[in-house]
């Protein structure tokens, strides 16, 4: 019988016993936290290069709108001078013009395919896109 008592006595101190809980609780909740900081700092890069590509755009409008006639050529190195630190072979640069009310304008669009750092977990690119537009008339 006092067999059966010890072995008791030694489940219940074992099942009361908490000096690991705290570990087995950070363990729960550490990736749950890796995975938001992670997010915000991945956020804040595809809002940083949005940011950039909205400032390249509004900067071709702005070379538009001071000479109506400027070629697509001077356009575009201006543009690849402000976004000089962005990948080129993911940027695509679309020149057209466009007509509305009677009025003539230059539409610039960007795209960018961005991809995240943890491209494990989010595989697929996301494109991010920014557009101007300048009166020409």
């Amino acid at each position: 019988m006092t067999r059966i008592r010890r072995r008791r006595r030694h489940f219940t101190r074992w099942v009361s016993d908490d000096a690991g809980a705290t570990a087995v609780e950070f363990a729960f909740v550490l990736p749950v936290l890796i995975g938001m900081v992670m997010g915000i700092a991945e956020f804040g890069r595809a809002l940083q290069v949005y940011n950039q590509l909205a400032h390249a755009a509004s900067q071709a409008s702005r070379i538009v709108m001071i000479d109506a006639t400027a070629a697509d050529s001077v356009i575009q190195s201006r543009l690849n001078d402000t976004l000089d630190d962005l990948d080129p072979d993911r940027l695509s640069v679309a020149l057209a013009t466009a007509t509305a009310g009677g009025r003539l304008y230059r539409v610039i669009s960007l795209t960018y395919q961005f991809e995240f750092f943890t491209n494990q977990i989010v595989p697929v690119p996301i494109n991010l896109t920014a557009d101007a537009s300048a009166l020409v008339d």
